[in-house]
Parts: C-alpha cells; structure tokens; sequence
C-alpha cells in the first residue's frame, strides 16, 4: 500500500480529483450561496445557546518549543527582572530573586537545568 502512495502517476492523478473536486466545490458555493443563507435564517432559536461547540482543548506543551521557552526566560530576566513572579505566605518575590534563591544565573540555565526532556511529565 505505501508503494502505491509514492508512485508519480498515483500522485498526479489524486493532485488532478482533488483540483477537480476543489472546483466542484467552488461552484456548488456560488450557485447555492443564497439559498443556503436563507435556510439558516429559517431555522428557529438560532441564538448562541443551539449554536456548535468549538473545542479550544489546548496543550500547553505545544505552544513553544523548549528552546523558545529557554529564550523567553532568559529576555524576561535580562529585561524585566524587577517584576515579581512568586507570591506567598512569607512575602513576595522577584525574578531576580527567585533565581538568587536558585543559586542560578541566565548563563546556567538551559535546556538540562530546566529538566524539559520530552516524555517525562
């Protein structure tokens, strides 16, 4: 089966139906536009409440790399060490001297200190 997948001729003729169909498409959306729109607006109840669900599941792994991440961390303590990150009984603390408290400077942070290694949760 995956031979099939890389054969020239295979690919060519699935690249010319979806054209074909993509075209299809188009014109079914142009010729039926309207009665489309008038469909939806017959529909009772048509408020928020009846309308579709759209799922903003977000993981939040997979919104920077770790590298990215590694260079927001150090820009915000090159820049903006000053502003307080942690909060707690005994007080507040800043950027500054949560890694203080670390022991830790931007030059002995990466990628092994922050223990950001793929598959460990």
């Amino acid at each position: 089966m995956v031979s099939i997948l890389h054969r020239a001729d295979c690919n060519s003729f699935a690249h010319r139906r979806l054209q074909l169909l993509e075209a299809r498409y188009g014109l079914h959306r142009q010729l039926n536009r309207r009665r489309e729109e008038l469909e939806a607006q017959a529909t009772p109840h048509r408020d928020m409440y009846n309308s579709r669900r759209v799922d903003t599941h977000v993981h939040h792994s997979a919104c920077m790399t770790q590298k990215h991440l590694l260079r927001f961390i150090k820009s915000k303590l090159r820049k903006h060490s000053d502003d307080i990150v942690f909060k707690d009984k005994r007080g507040e603390q800043t950027l500054a001297q949560v890694f203080d408290s670390l022991r830790m400077t931007a030059y002995d942070l990466n990628i092994n200190t922050m223990n950001m290694h793929a598959g460990e949760r």
